[in-house]
């Protein structure tokens, strides 16, 4: 029999394991989404990033997934799309 902690640690880590993947999809989904959207507007990383106020590197890295999701308050989304036409 496990010791009542040892049990608590390992559904803490079981826990914290899943809400890592499931952060990833969501990172993947919105990285797919963001680089569908651009390509559709006919946009360079560099341009979108210019309309928005952030780089097109950082454009870049959060399209490969290598950079976690910016905060909404960097970026306000539905402003901008609706400011420059993306619905």
């Amino acid at each position: 029999m496990k010791h009542p902690l040892y049990e608590a640690y390992e559904s803490c880590m079981t826990a914290y394991e899943q809400s890592r993947y499931i952060r990833s999809i969501g990172r993947k989904t919105f990285a797919n989404q963001l680089r569908e959207t651009r390509k559709k507007l006919g946009m360079t990383v560099r341009e979108l990033g210019d309309k928005i106020g952030v780089t097109g590197s950082l454009i870049n890295q959060i399209e490969v997934n290598s950079k976690s999701i910016l905060k909404k308050e960097q970026v306000d989304m539905k402003t901008n799309a609706d400011k420059y036409g993306a619905h």
